[in-house]
């Protein structure tokens, strides 16, 4: 538990993180994904990436092994209603360069077209 002091006031403020694993208690978000990372050996999603990796299945069902951000963004709409179009493309992309950050996903060039496919 943190205090900060402000004048003559102390307010409390708890820890909104907490490990699934251990249960161990963090301020942000970084700090509980490096701990999931390095000690547990897992990496944790959010819940839009946990969707483009399902839409990312449903393209490998289909037969598509490399996969464009457009494949992406038609499979996605179909799959989910609840979506706004406005910035879901760069959404998209987005979550797709940071999954090959995480290792979970692989990206290659091809004729200056971006592909990823799903690690094994």
């Amino acid at each position: 538990m943190i205090f900060l002091v402000r004048k003559t006031r102390v307010v409390s403020i708890q820890p909104m993180y907490r490990c699934p694993y251990c249960g161990k208690r963090f301020f942000n978000f970084v700090n509980l994904f490096t701990h999931a990372k390095y000690k547990h050996d897992v990496i944790l999603l959010s819940g839009a990436e946990y969707r483009v990796i399902l839409v990312c299945r449903r393209l490998k069902e289909r037969g598509h092994t490399w996969v464009t951000y457009s494949d992406v963004y038609g499979v996605y709409r179909e799959m989910f209603d609840d979506v706004s179009g406005k910035t879901l493309r760069n959404r998209i992309r987005f979550i797709l360069h940071s999954l090959t950050r995480k290792g979970v996903m692989e990206m290659r060039r091809k004729h200056d077209i971006v592909q990823f496919r799903l690690r094994e």
